[in-house]
């Protein structure tokens, strides 16, 4: 999806975090999404009371892969916005058929800590990141250029999502559907 935030966080590329931007940092965390703009010389939107980057293009991790060629286009509008262009895969959808979703897991407010300090955990290991002295926005930051410069970005994001699932599994309760009484 492609949004006008009117939101600014240094995540999208900012030079500043506004209180809509942590909403939208805290929203894109919670749903699994993904910010795919990339770091453009051209601010998204510019008007005389000046310039930011609140538009946004969104996607979940199962079309991260099929999204490419996202582009801050430098052309005219009749907008303070500018056009921003990218290029989803035609074949996405194949992706998707007969693919069973994951198991679903809830996480208690007690396990928090333990689910987030093992997730760091594995992602270090799993990455082979060294993170002495690091911090989450460090390990964000390594993983994205991991991610950009990756040449098969479904088997890094299949490796991802492989060490939260074992993170998970590790440490979460398992979501259960309600079963049916006969």
């Amino acid at each position: 999806m492609a949004i006008v935030s009117n939101a600014r966080s240094t995540i999208w590329h900012d030079t500043t975090t506004n209180n809509k931007g942590k909403m939208i940092e805290d929203f894109k965390a919670n749903k699994q999404l993904n910010i795919i703009n990339d770091d453009s010389p051209t601010r998204t939107f510019q008007s005389t009371r000046g310039e930011s980057y609140i538009d946004l293009t969104i996607v979940n991790n199962q079309m991260l892969p099929d999204v490419t060629g996202w582009e801050n286009a430098e052309v005219e509008s009749a907008s303070e916005h500018n056009i921003l262009k990218f290029i989803i895969n035609p074949e996405a959808d194949k992706f998707n058929e007969g693919h069973t979703p994951e198991p679903k897991y809830i996480t208690k407010e007690k396990q928090h800590t333990e689910f987030y300090n093992n997730l760091f955990d594995a992602i270090s290991k799993n990455f082979q990141i060294d993170t002495t002295g690091g911090s989450t926005e460090d390990m964000d930051e390594e993983l994205h250029t991991r991610l950009t410069g990756h040449n098969n970005i479904r088997r890094f994001i299949g490796k991802f999502d492989d060490t939260v699932q074992e993170t998970c599994r590790a440490t979460c309760t398992p979501l259960r559907a309600p079963t049916k009484k006969n």
